[in-house]
C-alpha cells in the first residue's frame, strides 16, 4: 500500500480572507437566507458521515461578521453528481440558539465511495433552493488494501495573517489562505484540523462570550478557498488551548472562557457531533484501510491542572489511556498513526520562556492556567509537571 501523508503547520503559511472585513454595512433584505459558508463533510467512516452547513444572510464579512439567518434545511446526497436517485434528510431548523448551524450524520452509505451532496435550504419550506453541489468520499475500510493520502493542519491564525506586520500581501488575499489551494490541488482523501482552528486570544479582541467566539469561526470559514476545500474534502477535527480558551489553557482558573463554553462552541461550531449525540467524547479511531488506522486524541478535556505537584498527573486521563492501550493492541492494521493536538516533544519555540530555550525530550509545551503571569519557579514548575504527566501517560502503554 502506498500511503502519503501531508502535514501543514504554523499557520498555514500564509493568510487573506474572503471575507475582508467590510466596514460599510450590506443593504441586504429581511427575507434573504443563503449559505454563504459552504458546507462540510465531518466524521467520515466507511459508511456514515456528518454534513454541516449554516445559514447566513450574507455571503461574506459585513463589519467583521457573517450574520446568521433563520430558515429551513435539508441535505440531499447521491452517488451521482447530478443527484439521480438520491435522497434527503429531514428538515432541520436553523435557530439562533445553536448560530443558526443545521449538522446531520448520514448512514448506510458504501464503502470507499465518492459521494455528492447539497443543501436545499430557505425561509421556510415552501420557500426553498439548492446551493452548489459538494463532495467527499467515505473510508474504504478495513477489507480494502488501496493507496491512501491525507492531510494535517494546525495553527490557522487569521489574526496573524491577515493583520498587522506579517500579514499577507499578496493579490489573492481575499481569496484566504493560499496553502489551501495547495491541498485541494494534492486531492487528499481527507484532512484532519488538529487544534487551534481558529485563536480566540489573537484579535482585535479577545472573544470570552458566546457570539465573540462564534465570530472568529464565521471569519475563518466564510474565506472562498476555505469553503472550496471543505466542499470537496472529508474532515475530522481536534481542539486545543486557543480554539478552546486561551494560550496555555488548561481546565482550571476563571479567565474566560469557561472550559465548558470552550467545549460547547466547538461542539457547535463542527461537524464532530451529530446534534441528537449524548456526553460526546472526543477521543476515537478510525479503520482507514486495511493497512491504515488513525488515532485522534483529547489533549484538553481530561488533563490534570498544569501547576499541580500530583506525580500521576495526566495528560489524557486514565479512561482515555485505557482505550488508547486497548485500541492500538486491537488494531492490525500495518500503519497506526496517533494524532494529537498536544505537542508531546519540544520546546516547538525557541523563544518559549518556560523552556530557556533548550529542548528536553518529554517536555511538550507548558500549559499555565494562565498566560502571562509565570515567574521563573513557576516556569520550571510547568515544564516538569508536563514531562510527569508525559511519563505517566507514555509508561501506561
Amino acid at each position: 500500500m502506498k500511503l502519503a501523508l501531508w502535514v501543514v503547520v504554523s499557520s498555514v503559511v500564509a493568510t487573506g480572507c474572503a471575507g475582508q472585513p467590510d466596514t460599510a454595512a450590506e443593504s441586504t433584505a429581511a427575507s434573504v437566507v443563503m449559505n454563504g459558508q459552504g458546507e462540510m463533510a465531518g466524521e467520515v467512516t466507511s459508511d456514515s458521515v456528518i454534513l454541516q452547513s449554516r445559514l447566513t444572510s450574507v455571503n461574506r464579512l459585513v463589519d467583521g461578521d457573517v450574520s446568521g439567518a433563520s430558515g429551513v434545511a435539508r441535505f440531499e446526497i447521491s452517488t451521482s453528481h447530478d443527484f439521480a436517485g438520491s435522497r434527503t434528510t429531514e428538515w432541520l431548523q436553523a435557530v439562533p440558539e445553536h448560530d443558526f448551524i443545521v449538522k446531520k450524520r448520514v448512514e448506510q452509505l458504501n464503502p470507499g465511495t465518492r459521494y455528492s451532496y447539497r443543501l436545499l435550504y430557505g425561509r421556510d419550506e415552501k420557500n426553498v433552493q439548492a446551493g452548489p453541489a459538494r463532495s467527499f468520499k467515505t473510508l474504504p475500510g478495513a477489507g480494502a488494501a488501496v493507496e491512501v493520502s491525507f492531510v494535517a493542519v494546525t495553527g490557522m491564525n487569521y489574526n496573524g495573517f491577515y493583520r498587522g506586520s506579517r500579514a499577507y500581501k499578496g493579490p489573492d488575499r481575499e481569496l484566504g489562505y493560499p496553502a489551501l489551494k495547495t491541498i485541494l490541488e494534492a486531492k487528499p482523501d481527507f484532512f484532519v484540523g488538529t487544534g487551534d482552528n481558529v485563536y480566540y486570544d489573537s484579535g482585535p479582541k479577545d472573544a470570552r462570550k458566546p457570539d465573540e467566539m462564534r465570530r472568529f469561526w464565521h471569519e475563518q470559514f466564510v474565506q472562498p478557498r476555505m469553503i472550496d476545500l471543505m466542499g470537496q474534502v472529508a474532515t475530522y477535527w481536534e481542539k486545543d488551548d486557543h480554539d478552546t480558551r486561551y494560550n496555555d489553557s488548561d481546565n482550571t482558573g476563571k479567565l474566560e472562557p469557561s472550559p465548558e463554553l470552550g467545549k460547547s462552541i466547538f461542539f457547535e461550531q463542527m461537524p464532530v457531533i451529530d446534534s441528537g449525540d449524548r456526553n460526546p467524547v472526543m477521543y476515537r479511531t478510525y479503520r482507514v484501510s486495511k493497512d491504515l488506522q488513525i488515532w485522534m486524541t483529547e489533549g484538553r478535556d481530561y488533563r490534570s491542572p498544569s501547576m499541580s505537584d500530583d506525580p500521576n498527573k495526566t495528560l489524557w486521563g486514565a479512561e482515555q489511556l485505557r482505550w488508547l492501550k486497548q485500541t492500538l493492541l486491537d488494531s492490525d492494521a500495518t500503519f497506526k498513526i496517533l494524532i494529537s493536538p498536544t505537542p508531546m516533544i519540544g520546546p516547538d519555540d525557541s523563544n518559549r520562556s518556560e523552556f530557556g530555550g533548550t529542548a528536553q525530550r518529554g517536555r511538550g509545551v507548558a500549559r499555565g492556567s494562565q498566560p502571562g503571569t509565570q515567574d521563573a519557579a513557576a516556569a520550571a514548575r510547568q515544564r516538569d509537571g508536563l514531562a510527569q504527566r508525559l511519563d505517566v501517560d507514555l509508561k501506561a502503554l
